[in-house]
């Protein structure tokens, strides 16, 4: 006998492997009508005899690779009972490497509200490298199908034990669009040193040290039209001091750091692609796991490529490697 995670909390499926593959044997397939299960050999097994591909619509649902002891144990989608979808790699029958999370939709008025997680994990934790996404978004049409309309929050950066730790904070708020670039703290607040906060809107950049989410010391300036700072000064906690009151060594540092980190930031539309890259893995995820025959198809490399999109996103990679910060 085998005991599987049932794909929600600690219930278990009890399932008679003796039987199972007597079945496989015979039929090519294993069918469970009460508990609403098939299991098939993974035709694209090529190093084990011993994988299958497992369908289950019980409570919850499962379809995915699975290895002998029926532990999900390759890619798959994991619909859980609270209505939240994990789209992915699984390893000993926990979340690990690649895959995308999707809690359950909240429903505000005419908005509906969404949250996921897409990138790395180990052991059933968010961990390394991923992007968080908020969204809202009008309830009467197709999702990440208008991204003007759209609101949205994004964190793209180093995650240990579900938790930021540094990383790029994008807001789209309408038409302003807001970028932090550097670290929290343990309540996922803004908080250290040479970081970065742009506001579209007012041209506006701020660098230098936040704590718990207030900027509290360092320069900010502005830039016009054509991308050239028009005004820098010096801020500590309250008190601002111009720039005729700031050594020009230290403005001409500064002015450098600032002017390559926007630079950066308009290199791309990060904001954009982040909409686009959630878009196409939801809707890969939608349109195509729906059935045992994408696992034994050509289509396996796709789950795969779908699962592992979030690298594309490379803004706070670009910032870590393009913008040299120093503390004056």
């Amino acid at each position: 006998m085998s005991r599987m995670q049932n794909f929600q909390n600690n219930s278990k499926l009890t399932l008679d492997k003796l039987v199972i593959f007597k079945s496989l044997d015979r039929k090519g397939e294993y069918k469970d009508e009460k508990e609403k299960l098939i299991i098939k050999k993974w035709e694209d097994d090529e190093v084990s005899s011993n994988m299958f591909i497992l369908q289950i619509k019980n409570e919850c649902s499962f379809l995915g690779v699975v290895n002998g002891l029926f532990e999900r144990e390759g890619f798959g989608v994991n619909t859980y009972q609270n209505g939240d979808i994990y789209f992915g790699y699984f390893s000993e029958d926990e979340r690990n490497k690649h895959g995308i999370y999707s809690y359950k939709p909240k429903i505000e008025n005419k908005f509906i509200i969404s949250e996921y997680y897409y990138g790395l994990w180990r052991d059933n934790y968010r961990n390394e490298h991923g992007i968080y996404l908020w969204i809202k978004e009008n309830k009467n049409i197709r999702p990440f199908s208008n991204f003007e309309d759209a609101s949205f929050t994004a964190y793209v950066g180093n995650i240990e034990q579900d938790a930021f730790t540094k990383g790029t904070l994008l807001i789209k708020n309408g038409n302003n669009y807001f970028v932090y670039h550097g670290s929290f703290n343990k309540d996922g607040k803004k908080e250290g040193v040479l970081c970065f906060f742009y506001c579209a809107q007012k041209e506006l950049l701020l660098y230098g040290s936040f704590e718990n989410d207030i900027f509290i010391s360092g320069h900010l300036a502005n830039f016009n039209d054509e991308g050239n700072i028009v005004n820098i000064r010096k801020y500590n906690r309250g008190e601002i001091i111009n720039r005729k009151e700031i050594a020009q060594i230290e403005i001409d540092v500064v002015e450098k750091i600032l002017f390559n980190f926007r630079n950066v930031i308009m290199s791309k539309d990060y904001f954009g692609d982040i909409y686009k890259v959630f878009g196409q893995a939801i809707n890969f995820r939608d349109n195509n796991m729906n059935n045992m025959e994408i696992l034994n198809s050509d289509k396996y490399i796709d789950i795969m490529n779908a699962a592992v999109g979030y690298n594309k996103i490379t803004i706070f990679r670009d910032i870590e490697k393009y913008v040299e910060t120093e503390e004056l």
